[in-house]
């Protein structure tokens, strides 16, 4: 038979998991609330399949109060948030300390059930899009990768030249193109905006009309603040040399600890600019994203020792972000990284020749979803392509074919139904997990020069949405992409995974052994149990018993259709 927590247990276990709070008849969910939420919120620690339910249509279990023993009354969140160990099960946390950041409002912290809270108390699942691509970072070779030397571009005063890009990405040097650029991000659902930078940025000087480049940073910064959008630094330049990222990934420490929106990428698919062994190699992970971190959390300079910057630091890891299996014993163990509280995870995947989004699950099941839950995680990169071969002609309708050749028709609607598959796989998990959300690569990415958009561009540069745009824009960015449907109504089942929709381990359908897990988050206790999903979403059950208990309910009869 297959068995799920109901309602009750689920009551006792929240209760049973506060520590210094036993079982009491006065603990109780604020259930009323729920009919007027159309949506269910469910957090689950995967590697011991504790859940917590409730009501909630932020995703962030905020509705849920608990009345404490003396007769307060707190927030379900912040009362797990404030009693660590939860108990024996999660006793692994208890290694990683007190989150530093408490209080609403104080920053974006990851929480010990591995979701992400945002300033406001909230639960906050990213939907990001890279920005201004080509701005702040080049890759031309260098004698010293401190300064730019962009052909053609005049060298500032800070010793390095412009990228060259200021005119086309930034637009007007007083920043107004930029602002508006930022609200229409905003105003299309974006929450998140990864910007690629390097250190070249601390030694570009004003030129040209334009401001430094730390004055444009800064902007962007106080913009996106103001329209409450989290800015993620991504330290993109992997042939600079590791000490010099370092000091630049201190100089970003420097300039934004105090800025409660702002994010640090300590590196793009790090070791993977050239390829070959550094960019699989577990050690040569571990000793760079060390140096890394440490630089990121070490002491502000010129502030009082322990003053420090406390915000999310993202991780990229190994094989071009996307290999979390094979440092997870780095993360959970190493003292660098299993202590620091504020630690999120960026994976990195993209569509690699397979039919289906299906297809590649069971890859990404070993790679990174397993991690789902252990840390806090997030897809921090997702594209239609990962090297420019899947173009639509209706992204740039002039340009030359035979230079920018278009991809077939039925190339065409592969790439697209795998992205939206895997936004639509993303969106229930990120609604009944501990998964954090999706930053697509990327926003717009134009090269003058050439005439021509980036394949992987949401927007063109008159702000019109491209054809993957618009399936972005539909499947995550939008409100309505969050409606999910159980039974031909909305979703508001309790229990996990209740229309088995969520299948990350490929499970076929059919008998499931003892002891074997099926779809997500469920189960078999008996060699008996056969379970199966139909293409229309019938789900059927078979054995001895089952089916499975709501509250007071009977077991469903063997072999009937739900």
């Amino acid at each position: 038979m297959l068995h799920r927590p109901i309602a009750p247990l689920l009551r006792a276990l929240l209760l049973a998991t506060l520590a210094g709070m036993p079982p009491s008849p006065a603990a109780a969910w604020d259930a009323a609330r729920a009919p007027r939420y159309p949506d269910a919120d469910v957090r689950t620690l995967e590697t011991r399949r504790l859940a917590i339910h409730g009501p909630g249509s932020t995703g962030d279990g905020s509705l849920f109060t608990v009345t404490l023993p003396d007769g307060t009354t707190a927030g379900l969140a912040q009362a797990l948030a404030a009693r660590q160990p939860l108990d024996p099960t999660l006793s692994r946390l208890a290694a990683v300390g007190p989150p530093l950041l408490r209080a609403t409002g104080a920053g974006y912290q990851v929480q010990p059930d591995r979701t992400i809270r945002g300033p406001d108390g909230r639960r906050f699942v990213v939907r990001g899009v890279t920005f201004l691509d080509y701005l702040f970072v080049s890759l031309e070779t260098r004698a010293d990768y401190r300064f730019r030397a962009v052909p053609g571009v005049a060298v500032t005063g800070g010793g390095s030249s412009q990228s060259g890009f200021e005119p086309s990405v930034w637009g007007a040097p007083d920043g107004s193109d930029m602002r508006a650029r930022i609200a229409d991000w905003a105003a299309a659902g974006v929450n998140l905006l990864r910007v690629a930078v390097e250190p070249a940025v601390a030694y570009t000087g004003a030129a040209n009309g334009y401001p430094a480049h730390w004055d444009m940073l800064d902007l962007i910064v106080a913009e996106a603040n103001r329209l409450g959008l989290v800015v993620q630094w991504q330290v993109a330049n992997d042939r600079a040399p590791a000490e010099l990222n370092a000091a630049f990934l201190g100089q970003l420490r420097d300039r934004y600890w105090r800025s409660r929106n702002v994010w640090i990428n300590t590196g793009n698919e790090p070791g993977c600019s050239a390829g070959g062994p550094s960019c699989t190699d577990a050690a040569t992970w571990t000793a760079r994203q060390t140096q890394y971190l440490q630089a990121v959390r070490g002491d502000v300079t010129g502030q009082p020792a322990g003053t420090r910057f406390t915000g999310p630091v993202v991780l990229n890891a190994p094989n071009y972000g996307e290999a979390v299996d094979t440092v997870a014993a780095t993360l959970a163990n190493a003292t660098a990284f299993a202590t620091d509280p504020n630690l999120i995870l960026g994976v990195h995947t993209y569509r690699i020749g397979e039919a289906t989004f299906g297809a590649r699950l069971p890859g990404l099941q070993r790679a990174w979803i397993d991690a789902i839950g252990t840390h806090a995680l997030f897809l921090d990169e997702v594209g239609l392509t990962n090297d420019g071969s899947v173009r639509d002609p209706a992204l740039d309708p002039r340009a030359d074919p035979a230079r920018y050749p278009a991809a077939p028709a039925a190339t065409l609607a592969t790439a697209y139904g795998w992205t939206a598959d895997l936004l639509a796989w993303a969106r229930r998990l990120s609604r009944e997990t501990a998964f954090s959300g999706v930053t697509v690569f990327s926003g717009s990415a134009y090269i003058p020069g050439l005439g021509v958009h980036d394949p992987n561009s949401l927007r063109r540069r008159d702000g019109s949405w491209t054809p993957f745009g618009q399936t972005v824009r539909d499947g995550w960015l939008s409100a309505s992409a969050d409606a999910t449907r159980f039974a031909g109504g909305p979703f508001v089942n309790l229990l996990y995974n209740a229309d088995l929709a969520l299948d990350t381990r490929g499970f076929p359908g059919g008998p499931a052994a003892a002891g074997t897990g099926t779809y997500d988050g469920w189960i078999s206790l008996d060699g008996a149990t056969r379970i199966g999903r139909a293409a229309d979403g019938t789900v059927t059950l078979a054995g001895a018993t089952c089916g499975r208990r709501s509250a007071g309910a009977a077991p469903r009869s063997p072999a009937r259709p739900w």
